[in-house]
């Protein structure tokens, strides 16, 4: 990289740090007056020596400050120490994580078969919140890890993006339900194809931290990503699978699926619109249908991307599912430290308070 280019990169980071820093106890600043004024006092003093000492010899010099320079370095401690009390803070920008660091995507299937409850007396929608939700509570996530989140039926949505705020995440997985009337066609069939085609386009949104990097300057490295796809299998469409799965494969996004539902059929009655009579303002039509766990194209789409399935069809493997979530994670993360862009703050007084003590520690040794 040219010089000029690092350079300007350089004084860019420099401007950011100044611009996000702050205090959060600025009151201790007070404390500078005292010591400006002991620093009015030594230079009067150092000043008044250059005055008052002796003449030069041929052979002789005079050193700057003498033993003076310990009081100018306590003086620069003492200053650094105040900053410190101050609580000065970096509002956001850049972080060193010690690695182990993932993106983790979850997709939630919210169609009509998953309204049914086969599984401990519990909807399988039911079941899939629950089951995210204790291990969201499991703290496997950590510091640098990121969630995002997508529900789907006929269409996909994006709920939520990839952030590391999981008391959001927990809030946003609560608020997938099933309505009472379905008014429309989003959750009245499954398309898996679909859904697997829209998380590329997700992930190819996430580029707000690589553009924050870009412009500081400073290399951007991308967690290791990876997909729980929470569904029974339904798939009404049955769509082809594979220009999703060679998407996914570019990316190198590994999809792990999760089957939700018993290989028992049963009926499902909804209420839903009545589509041959859209002036009717309360649809009163009766949508009867069977349903039961499908594995074979979560399978496919688990194995076609590195990835593997996992069932869920009991009470017992409820809670096995915990295992599974965390072990997939915890083999997948990059354990590699780096350096990676935050909205978070974080306090820097520590880093203040450690130029003084090298400084003492330099003086020590140049004493001895």
């Amino acid at each position: 990289m040219p010089k000029e280019g690092g350079s300007r990169m350089m004084n860019s980071s420099i401007r950011h740090w100044f611009e996000n820093l702050y205090f959060s106890e600025p009151v201790y600043f007070i404390f500078l007056n005292i010591i400006w004024a002991l620093a009015a006092v030594l230079i009067l003093i150092l000043v008044i020596k250059l005055i008052n000492r002796p003449p030069k010899s041929k052979y002789s010099r005079y050193r700057l400050f003498g033993k003076d320079a310990v009081w100018v370095a306590a003086l620069m401690i003492c200053t650094l120490s105040v900053v410190a009390l101050a609580g000065p803070k970096i509002n956001k920008g850049m972080k060193l994580i010690p690695g182990g660091s993932i993106d983790v995507g979850f997709i939630i299937d919210s169609s009509f078969s998953t309204k049914v409850d086969d599984i401990d007396g519990k909807t399988r929608l039911d079941v899939i919140k629950s089951v995210i939700a204790e291990f969201i509570d499991s703290k496997t996530m950590g510091t640098g890890d990121r969630v995002t989140l997508l529900v789907f039926g006929t269409h996909s949505f994006w709920r939520m993006p990839f952030s590391e705020d999981f008391n959001i995440f927990r809030s946003q997985i609560m608020e997938v339900s099933h309505p009472q009337v379905y008014w429309e066609d989003s959750q009245l069939n499954t398309n898996l194809a679909n859904t697997i085609e829209y998380i590329s386009k997700v992930i190819d949104k996430d580029s707000f931290f690589e553009k924050k990097a870009k412009m500081l300057g400073i290399p951007w490295f991308k967690n290791n990503r990876i997909v729980f796809l929470f569904s029974d299998g339904h798939d009404t469409e049955s769509a082809d699978l594979r220009l999703g799965i060679e998407e996914l494969k570019k990316r190198k996004i590994k999809i792990y699926s999760v089957g939700i539902g018993t290989q028992g059929s049963k009926k499902i009655i909804i209420e839903a619109y009545d589509p041959k009579n859209p002036d009717k303002t309360v649809k009163e039509t009766k949508k009867a249908a069977e349903t039961k766990l499908e594995m074979r194209a979560l399978n496919e789409i688990a194995a076609k991307t590195g990835g593997e399935s996992y069932v869920i069809d009991s009470a017992a493997s409820v809670r096995d599912a915990q295992n599974f979530l965390k072990n997939t994670v915890n083999s997948n993360r990059n354990f590699s430290p780096r350096l990676v862009a935050s909205d978070e703050s974080r306090d820097i007084w520590w880093e203040i308070l450690a130029i003084p003590a090298i400084m003492l520690l330099l003086i020590t040794i140049w004493r001895i």
